[in-house]
């Protein structure tokens, strides 16, 4: 165990590691093995979470996903941090609740500041997924009868959750690296019915997503447009799409099935301090032919769309993208960590 400068004793996840001196294990999703971080070769790290030892490094840890976040951490700074934990921690809430508490969700997050690297470009993921049968079923498992009073969630530390008793689940924590940042890209627009089960929510989703994905990469596309029954559009599997109107700042309207994306959020803040006027409309993807289009996410901030692939219609100049694009890069601040108690 390590100690501090002035002799206090540290846990694991009380000390801010650098990731590849962790567990080398290949990375997953965008930032997968082999990225390059200033061009030298990075592995991710992974940790699970234990109320009594904070997080322990360990290899990757199996289960579905019920519940995922990611955001980018460059040089130690993060945009939209706060609204990145709110997300997740509402989100396990709803599909959770027996895991609230500092416990659990809380002393996870936490914990979670304390391992972020304050070097490099890294894209890490929080993560509450279904541990029966995985690694971390048993005392792992937040949740598990076996877990005792250590395990968020236990029957020790509140109540098991009532709409899924029973069951195991996990708190966990992959820092992948992330790829240099792309100020553009191509959308692919998928035709198929929507795969999602759960929109609003990140995680549940994501091995249907990673799928249609990788179907864009194979048509040359960077991301899939998904769209709903009516051929409205909706978002891309690894992003929000916005796109321009004249002066208005268009979003698919209110009601639809999308995620709640905190980088639109942050934009959506930007542009009423400015006076910009935001819209939420319905479009088919014919309809945005001459508009600007971004697809935008935590991992690469705001991208130009150049091309709409299986569409007519083709996105007109990025005028105003690297202004917004320069100022999204502006707003990350250094993490905090918290004071050790």
């Amino acid at each position: 165990m390590t100690r501090s400068r002035n002799g206090t004793r540290l846990r694991a996840d009380q000390r801010r590691p650098f990731p590849a001196a962790g567990p080398g294990i290949a990375g997953s999703g965008p930032g997968g093995a082999g990225a390059g971080v200033n061009g030298a070769q990075m592995n991710a790290a992974a940790y699970r979470w234990r109320a009594a030892d904070g997080l322990v490094p360990c290899e990757p840890l199996d289960g579905p996903l019920l519940v995922a976040d990611s955001w980018l951490v460059d040089n130690g700074a993060v945009r939209g941090l706060e609204r990145h934990y709110q997300r997740f921690a509402a989100a396990c809430a709803a599909r959770r609740p027996a895991t609230a508490g500092p416990a659990g969700v809380d002393g996870f997050l936490a914990a979670v500041r304390r391992v972020l690297p304050s070097t490099g470009r890294w894209f890490p993921r929080a993560e509450l997924a279904d541990a029966a049968g995985s690694d971390a079923a048993g005392s792992d498992a937040a949740g598990s009868d076996a877990a005792g009073s250590d395990a968020a969630g236990s029957d020790a530390a509140g109540a098991g959750d009532p709409r899924d008793p029973g069951i195991p689940v996990r708190l966990s924590l992959l820092v992948r690296p992330a790829p240099a940042p792309a100020p553009t890209g191509k959308l692919w627009i998928y035709h198929g019915p929507d795969p999602r089960r759960l929109p609003w929510w990140k995680g549940p989703d994501l091995p249907a997503l990673a799928g249609l994905h990788g179907r864009a990469s194979q048509a040359g596309a960077d991301d899939a447009l998904l769209t709903a029954a009516d051929g409205v559009l909706l978002e891309a599997a690894y992003s929000s799409v916005l796109w321009w109107e004249a002066g208005t700042l268009c979003v698919p309207a209110d009601g639809l099935p999308v995620l709640p994306g905190v980088t639109v959020s942050l934009i959506r803040d930007r542009a009423a301090a400015l006076g910009v006027p935001v819209k939420g409309v319905r479009r088919h993807p014919e309809d945005l032919d001459g508009c600007e289009v971004w697809m935008v996410n935590a991992l690469h901030g705001i991208r130009a769309v150049t091309e709409l692939a299986g569409c007519t219609a083709q996105p007109g100049p990025a005028t105003r993208a690297p202004v917004w694009r320069r100022w999204l890069e502006s707003i990350a601040v250094p993490v905090t960590v918290p004071a050790i108690p």
